[in-house]
């Protein structure tokens, strides 16, 4: 009964904010070896003015680039706050934004031989990864935009890599913390209401 309470709650707030709510989705796929899957489903909460918000995003991707690169799996949230910009065009904006993102990466084996002494496995890491990128918006209607964003992110990854060794039939791990460059890539459909 509770859980009813909070769903009304929170339905009832948001029709006393109308217009300045956002519901994202979108989906990236990227042909390579197998495919690489990028999906995306978020939230935006726009201030009065509607030239500046808050969204929150939960990501999974999933696929493999190159054939030695491995298949590689994330899941990731994203805090972002986003500043719009006057119009480019009569139904293109554009946008610059400041995000966080927070999750986890698991990266299989490539088709890579190592000695049997040494063959690995898999990478398990956690991350947190801060950038910016720029935004454009294309206006479908009142209510429906296509939005595409870009940019770079800085990768702080902890985490382990898993081996196995063939001769002594033993798992073993070393640590993986690293910090790399990555890109940001983002593709949805919005509805605002």
């Amino acid at each position: 009964m509770q859980k009813v309470f909070l769903i009304l709650l929170f339905l009832v707030s948001l029709c006393t904010t109308a217009q300045q709510n956002r519901v994202k989705i979108g989906v990236i796929i990227i042909p390579s070896v197998n495919g690489v899957l990028i999906c995306d489903a978020g939230y935006e909460r726009l201030n009065k003015a509607f030239n500046k918000s808050w969204q929150f995003h939960l990501n999974a991707s999933g696929g493999e680039i190159a054939l030695d690169a491995g298949d590689e799996k994330r899941i990731w949230g994203t805090i972002e706050k986003t500043f719009y910009k006057k119009t480019v065009a009569p139904r293109i904006t554009w946008s610059y934004s400041f995000f966080t993102e927070v999750g986890t990466r698991l990266a299989k084996a490539g088709r890579v031989y190592y000695t049997p002494a040494k063959t690995f496995s898999e990478t398990k890491q956690f991350e947190i990864n801060p950038g910016a990128s720029l935004g454009l918006h294309y206006r479908l209607g009142k209510r429906f935009r296509l939005e595409a964003q870009a940019w770079p992110k800085i990768i702080f990854a902890t985490g382990y890599d898993y081996f196995k060794n063939s001769i002594l039939n033993q798992k073993f791990r070393e640590s993986a913390n690293e910090v790399k460059a990555g890109l940001r890539l983002t593709g949805v459909l919005s509805y605002q209401f």
